[in-house]
Formats: structure tokens, C-alpha cells, sequence
């Protein structure tokens, strides 16, 4: 691997062990696992769940919980007035993804 992260990663397999705190692996180093699967985590912060999101009727990328919040872009600046539903993917359905 020839990159900064394959230097690192080369590094961590050459170095001794004794430089490592009593029972730790190098291993849990070059290959460490998440401790919360991403599908666990709510896609909204907590008290956001009952906000109507809107967005431009130009349907640029941005969108406001606010109604008729301006578009942030500079050539639109039109009202935001047009409600957006969120549909949950598949995959927030089944949580033993991960």
C-alpha cells in the first residue's frame, strides 16, 4: 500500500509489542470494528421529528424547516414553500444491518 495511511499501517505491524498497553492486539489497531452501527443512530436530532422540511420550488440542494426561508443560493432566493416528505430507506427498516 503505497499512501501516508499504508505507512501508518506498516508502522503499527512493526511495532513492538512492548509498546503496547497489557492486553492490546495490533490487530485491533489494523482493524478496528465501530462501536454503534450507523443504522442506530436517528436521522434527525431529537425534537426535529415533528418539523416540516421545505424546500426551493426550484428544487436546488438545500432545505429549511422554516416556511418560506429564502434560498441560500445567491442567483435563486426564492421561497421556500414547497413541503418535502421523507421516505425511510429499506435499510432503516431492518436494524440488524450492521
Amino acid at each position: 500500500m503505497i499512501s501516508s495511511v499504508g505507512n501508518l499501517y506498516e508502522s503499527i505491524q512493526n511495532l513492538a509489542d512492548s509498546y503496547l498497553l497489557p492486553n492490546q492486539v495490533k490487530n485491533s489497531l489494523l482493524h478496528p470494528t465501530a462501536l454503534l452501527c450507523a443504522t442506530d443512530m436517528p436521522l434527525v436530532l431529537s425534537g426535529t421529528q415533528n418539523r416540516t422540511p421545505y424546500v426551493c420550488p426550484d428544487r436546488h440542494p438545500y432545505v429549511g424547516d422554516v416556511p418560506n426561508s429564502l434560498c441560500p443560493l445567491p442567483y435563486c432566493k426564492k421561497k421556500m414553500t414547497t413541503k418535502f416528505n421523507y421516505v425511510p430507506s429499506a435499510a432503516s427498516k431492518h436494524r440488524d444491518t450492521c
